[in-house]
């Protein structure tokens, strides 16, 4: 594989727990104050647009157009009890994201002190480019899932995009386990691989300000899972088909 792994979209989501119900609300003062206290910090947050209804509140940042398509923006967002983190297309690194969402988490606790979060879901999206063909379309379907002529034979064509997905757990510390569920496929850009690494964990304890800690690990083990276990996997046929095809 090429030696470039490009993060294009990170998104991690906790379930939000109040004193007196499992989706609290909160009056909009609260949520201004919340986004004053991000963009306090500019490696936390530099959001200019603020969405509020007594159900949900959404601070953005866009960025404007993607040179490959989409738009690039961050985001946060509350709604039905869900607090949620996303970065599209922005220009950050898995490091960073993690530091970020964890700043996040951190100035939530700040402003509503009342409230505990449960782990719920993170994503991670990267692109990847074989360096045996051209074509990810190619490289998914006749070199890793060997289907050979099988594939054309069958659409009477190469399809548009060909992939598969690959679930399993992976366990916590203290015998709790996060299950994952994996795509890879052919992107629109017919020369990259498309790597989406979804984790959901079950409920767990929640999380405060002193247990932050807790917040990170299923992110870390996705990116893990990622780079290591999926990347390693495509590297074999990678690296495999390029040497039988220089013999």
């Amino acid at each position: 594989m090429r030696e470039t792994l490009t993060y294009i979209h990170f998104r991690v989501s906790w379930r939000l727990l109040g004193p007196d119900a499992p989706a609290p609300r909160f009056e909009r003062k609260r949520f201004e104050e919340f986004m004053r206290r991000l963009n306090a910090d500019s490696r936390i947050g530099d959001y200019d647009d603020f969405s509020y209804r007594p159900e949900r509140c959404e601070l953005a940042k866009v960025r404007g157009s993607h040179p490959t398509g989409g738009q690039a923006f961050s985001k946060v967002v509350y709604a039905g009890g869900e607090l949620t983190v996303v970065e599209e297309w922005a220009d950050i690194a898995a490091d960073q994201f993690k530091d970020k969402f964890a700043g996040i988490l951190r100035t939530w606790f700040d402003c509503f002190p009342e409230t505990v979060a449960v782990i719920e879901q993170c994503c991670l999206r990267a692109l990847v480019q074989p360096t045996s063909t051209d074509d990810a379309r190619d490289f998914v379907g006749n070199r890793v899932l060997k289907l050979g002529d099988r594939l054309q034979q069958t659409f009477s064509a190469m399809p548009h995009k060909v992939g598969f997905t690959v679930s399993c757990t992976r366990s916590f510390a203290g015998g709790e386990q996060l299950l994952i569920d994996t795509k890879v496929s052919s992107w629109r850009d017919q020369r990259l691989v498309w790597l989406e690494v979804a984790g959901n964990a079950p409920m767990r304890s929640p999380i405060n300000a002193a247990n932050l800690a807790a917040a990170e690990q299923p992110v870390t083990m996705c990116r893990t899972f990622l780079e290591n276990e999926v990347i390693r996997l495509l590297t074999h046929f990678d690296a495999s088909e390029a040497r039988e095809g220089g013999e």
